[in-house]
């Protein structure tokens, strides 16, 4: 069976994620988890939020806001400011460049990150939002459209 490809465009960029080998674990989806649930820091998740499309030429051109949230814990606030920086800078180096992701979509772009301390600034997350597009034939979201 054939795979969307929203699908393919998303597993490139969980592969993506997961090849920085500083992050410990990625997951798929919004979370925020237990003290329990997490078994070593930094890790990431990530989401989609809404999806726009616009139909041209017979072949439906989306973009989608791409969420991800790296978790990082140190133990000094200076330390953890550097820290996030470093994520930043490391994460857009990655998605921007990654061969997978950019042969799955049809541009990614970084507009915004933002820090977020929690637990007293010993804990803290890299908010950083992607605008990613990718596009498959009209009316048949399991063709990528490559000759259009």
């Amino acid at each position: 069976m054939s795979t969307p490809v929203k699908s393919i465009l998303m597993d490139a960029i969980e592969d993506a994620i997961k090849s920085i080998t500083s992050i410990k674990e990625v997951k798929d989806g919004q979370s925020i988890p237990t003290d329990e649930e997490v078994k070593a820091y930094p890790w990431a998740c990530y989401f989609d939020e809404m999806e726009t499309n616009e139909d041209k030429n017979r072949v439906s051109f989306k973009s989608f806001d791409l969420i991800i949230q790296i978790w990082v814990q140190e133990k000094s606030a200076t330390t953890l400011a550097k820290q996030l920086t470093i994520m930043d800078a490391e994460l857009e180096r990655t998605l921007l460049n990654d061969a997978g992701v950019l042969d799955a979509s049809r541009g990614i772009r970084h507009t915004s990150s933002d820090k977020l301390y929690v637990d007293d600034e010993v804990r803290a997350i890299l908010q950083a939002v992607y605008r990613v597009n990718y596009a498959h034939a009209w009316k048949d979201p399991y063709d990528p459209a490559r000759g259009v």
